[in-house]
């Protein structure tokens, strides 16, 4: 008899533990669901005084640029990564101007948060048709782009001598990213993440 009880007191005490674990976990995502949530300390938005935003500095920096007058630009300075060469200037904890050495010249790739830019006129079921007209010849300007992709204009997310990288995002934070050669305004690459 006491061997019985000893047994039912430890199914009684299994299923209260996993009904307390229940209660915390629907408790957590309830919090998360609905934005009340304590954020870690490592995810709150760290507030940086920049001369500009992300997308608009991008658009006001070149290449040619020194690394002096980037950082006059944008208004941060900028970290540097001796291995690779690399200036990054960070604008916030997820948006940064990047400037690398590729060859005789340099690149520079603009991280932006995709939430800022989302856009839910931005149709992307036309991609697998960009891409089958771009394989097969066909020429797409940036124009072209913008009436294909539903008016939306794109935003400058790099930048090399040759051309500039456009990102569009759609209102699922799916990006459709088209390199335009500058010296004919054509598309050359594209690509759907």
């Amino acid at each position: 008899m006491e061997q019985k009880s000893r047994k039912i007191a430890l199914v009684v005490a299994i299923i209260a533990g996993i009904f307390l674990v229940a209660v915390v976990a629907i408790g957590i995502i309830d919090g998360i669901q609905s934005g009340t949530a304590e954020k870690p300390e490592d995810e709150t938005e760290e507030v940086i005084s920049a001369n500009c935003s992300t997308i608009e500095c991008i658009k006001k920096i070149d290449v040619t640029d020194s690394v002096e007058k980037i950082t006059e630009t944008i208004g941060v300075e900028p970290e540097y990564d001796e291995f690779s060469e690399r200036y990054k200037w960070k604008l916030s904890n997820n948006e940064s101007i990047a400037r690398e050495k590729s060859g005789d010249s340099y690149i520079l790739q603009a991280t932006i948060n995709k939430e800022n830019v989302a856009n839910a006129d931005v149709d992307l079921s036309v991609y697998n048709e960009i891409k089958a007209d771009i394989q097969n010849g066909k020429a797409y300007t940036y124009e072209d782009l913008v009436k294909k992709l539903g008016g939306v204009e794109g935003v400058v997310a790099g930048k090399t001598k040759n051309s500039k990288r456009y990102i569009w995002v759609d209102k699922h934070n799916q990006t459709f990213s088209a390199t335009i050669n500058n010296d004919d305004g054509k598309c050359s690459i594209i690509s759907l993440r």
